[in-house]
């Protein structure tokens, strides 16, 4: 029951990255050449920090879960 309770937030925390994915994805296509690619990591790696930022921090301030 409890990985239940800590797979739901996961859940509904991931899907507004996944959507957002896509959306550079489509914007940027990075399989049209090294250049895109780039810009696609570029922009990638501090979304993806921000986004397991923000998803320790709900867990820790909403779950209360001590460290």
């Amino acid at each position: 029951m409890g990985l239940l309770v800590l797979l739901i937030p996961v859940l509904l925390i991931s899907i507004p990255f996944y959507y957002f994915d896509l959306y550079l994805q489509k914007k940027i296509n990075p399989q049209t050449g090294f250049k895109a690619f780039l810009l696609y990591l570029i922009v990638m790696l501090p979304s993806t920090f921000v986004y397991v930022t923000i998803t320790l921090f709900l867990f820790f301030k909403l779950l209360q879960l001590k460290h």
